[in-house]
């Protein structure tokens, strides 16, 4: 059960009624099933399907006998016993082919970058390699760091990120243009299902398993979760947080904002968050969000949560992981500080510390499949049979007794099912990340300082705006490219601005979690790729730290300057791939759902980056490594495409 998607134990209400969510595997991630796998009949390939299979069970076993009387209190025999598997319900599930998308020998245009953008530049990849000059678009994920190296490297192809490259680390005449690509959010995403606590009242008891639909955060909330300072995210018998709640369930002030979770008792869980490794600008806004609330702040001093200026007098006197105490902010890492270590008298040579009890998730999708799978990714368990004896993984949370939290981008909780925590923004509003809660935040952004590279702003106190909004950005150095490579860069970038604007659920759309970027931004998106297709190739004026080129002018993200050569399409016929023969700016028509847009004239414009507080790039040494890297791991011709959704018993089937 720990490597598969099955689900040993789905509950049935008192009512009859029950759900369950799972995780639908393609042929990539389990390839004894074939889910998806191509196969042609009649000249015509289609995909491999496969059946959600539902073995119903009751109170007895196949010889009659009770559950009540196995010694674990649950049914032991089979489902694939044949009296079991008699009785069991299918239904048929579709699949889009997984397989070459591309054409093998097409060229290819590396790009790489931001994770924010994974999902939706991995459902434009097949569309991209199949229309037009069938053009093959890798793409490798890396930190923002990474990506803003490889930027001023000489070599940029094209990268993605969410902050610019800060103005005196760009090189002379290599002044980088910016096109807005992306609009999601970081949130807390969460798998919680009602678990009762002794002697809760029998309304609360029947919907044991059932999953919780809402959950409510403030920072200071956030900030008590990601430094170790409940009990059970570090351990209950460090000295360090000794008088602090358990978990958020036995935090009064939590449970002030989520009443519904009164009477429920989550036993060692929700202590933390699944939270991933790499360095991101997302986590520097999470951080910022926190560090401009004062309650936070007051908390992050050492302030009781009960005492100081923003405390509460019933709440539990909960104090700040001294380890964590006067940290710094913003940082782009989330920081396992605490030292402590666990011993054990069979076993007192190996402690069990943090990074197993608490370990990080690989990348943001890490921590949101795992969380989606129940699987808090500890290693507690001691094997003195393995080789050499070490601590080995937990087994997921069952069904029912779930409850976890994974620090994740909104286009990644939907494709794994999570629901997504509401945030309390600096207008007072608890706000879940929504289309119209995203664009109320990109609306609240403030200038960066380069010219058509705006922020987040986390202390925006605009009524519905959701205050960890991210807006990513594809970023060139026209000067450092071949015309070839300007013409087909300039190619993805319509595209991103057109088609791969519109929701939707299949290949070349618009993933759920993403909102379609307002006229604005698009329109400045097809003015880059106009500045980016004319100028490649040639060299650039400029000096040393002379910041950063796009369209639209400092401060103004969402303008452009009439009377430059070149106009932005609005209301042609020629499809957003098409015109990559010509040197000139294609028209498009706007695709369904994505409003006509009249036309504006790019102009290259030049400002300063302020400086940031990264400091020198720590990831320049990977650069070398990108250009293999790019071709091998990107992976075009086998793109995950494939659907993770968390859905529910009955589902649609998924095309």
């Amino acid at each position: 059960m720990n490597t598969t998607n099955e689900v040993p134990y789905a509950r049935t209400n008192p009512d009859g009624t029950g759900e369950v969510f799972f995780e639908t595997q393609t042929v990539l991630e389990a390839p004894g099933l074939g889910c998806g796998q191509p196969l042609t009949k009649a000249g015509q390939v289609t995909g491999r399907s496969c059946w959600l299979v539902i073995v119903p069970r009751g109170e007895s076993e196949v010889d009659g006998s009770s559950y009540k009387t196995q010694p674990s209190g649950l049914l032991q025999s089979s489902p694939l016993s044949a009296s079991n598997w008699a009785q069991r319900l299918v239904v048929p599930l579709t699949f889009e082919p997984v397989g070459q998308f591309c054409p093998i020998g097409a060229a290819e245009r590396s790009t790489l970058g931001d994770e924010m953008v994974n999902e939706a530049v991995v459902r434009w990849q097949p569309t991209l390699c199949q229309t037009g000059p069938k053009t093959i678009y890798g793409y490798l994920q890396v930190t923002d760091e990474t990506a803003r190296a490889k930027l001023i490297s000489g070599q940029p192809g094209m990268v993605f990120l969410n902050r610019p490259v800060p103005p005196g680390q760009v090189p002379a005449g290599q002044s980088p243009v910016y096109a807005p690509v992306a609009l999601s959010g970081l949130t807390i995403g969460f798998s919680i299902e009602s678990q009762a606590g002794f002697g809760a009242p029998a309304g609360v008891v029947a919907q044991n398993g059932k999953r919780l639909p809402s959950l409510n955060l403030t920072a200071r909330l956030v900030a008590k979760l990601l430094t170790e300072s409940y009990r059970d995210g570090n351990s209950r018998f460090a000295d360090d947080v000794k008088n602090n709640p358990f978990n958020l369930g036995h935090d009064p002030e939590f449970l002030k904002y989520n009443p519904g979770y009164a009477n429920l008792d989550f036993g060692g869980k929700l202590g933390d968050a699944l939270v991933p490794e790499p360095l991101a600008d997302a986590t520097t806004a999470l951080w910022n969000w926190v560090a401009q609330d004062p309650a936070a702040r007051e908390f992050l001093s050492g302030v009781p949560d009960n005492t100081g200026k923003y405390g509460n007098p019933s709440f539990s006197g909960m104090t700040v992981n001294p380890n964590y105490k006067g940290m710094a902010l913003p940082i782009d890492s989330f920081p396992k500080s605490d030292p402590y270590c666990q011993a054990f008298p069979d076993h007192p040579n190996n402690p069990l510390c943090i990074q197993d009890k608490h370990p990080y998730a690989t990348d943001m999708h890490g921590a949101a499949r795992a969380a989606s799978r129940g699987d808090s990714l500890a290693h507690t368990s001691w094997d003195p049979t393995a080789t050499p004896p070490a601590y080995k993984k937990d087994p997921p949370q069952p069904a029912g007794q779930q409850a976890l939290l994974a620090i994740t981008d909104t286009a990644t909780a939907a494709r794994y099912g999570l629901v997504t925590a509401s945030l309390l923004n600096a207008a007072g509003q608890f706000v879940a990340p929504t289309t119209a809660s995203l664009l109320a935040g990109e609306a609240a952004m403030k200038p960066s300082g380069v010219g058509g590279v705006l922020e987040t702003n986390p202390a925006t106190t605009a009524k519905g705006a959701y205050p960890l909004t991210l807006l990513s950005y594809a970023a060139t150095v026209p000067a450092k490219l071949t015309a070839a490579a300007g013409r087909d860069y300039a190619a993805l970038l319509r595209y991103a601005a057109g088609a791969g604007q519109v929701p939707g659920l299949t290949q070349g759309t618009l993933p759920a979690g993403y909102a379609p970027l307002p006229a604005a931004l698009r329109r400045q998106t097809l003015a880059s790729a106009s500045t980016i297709q004319s100028q490649a190739g040639r060299s650039q004026p400029g000096s040393p730290g002379s910041g950063s080129t796009s369209p639209g002018g400092a401060g103004s993200p969402g303008g452009s300057p009439a009377g430059s050569p070149g106009g932005l399409p609005g209301s042609g016929s020629t499809p957003a791939l098409g015109g990559l023969q010509s040197t000139k700016s294609p028209s498009v028509t706007a695709p369904a759902g994505v409003p006509s847009l009249p036309t504006v004239s790019p102009q290259a414009a030049t400002s300063r980056t302020p400086p940031t507080g990264s400091g020198p790039m720590r990831n320049v040494m990977l650069i070398s490594l990108i250009g293999g890297s790019a071709a091998a791991a990107a992976g075009p011709l086998l793109p995950r495409f494939a659907p993770k959704l968390a859905t529910r018993l009955t589902p649609k089937p998924w095309r």
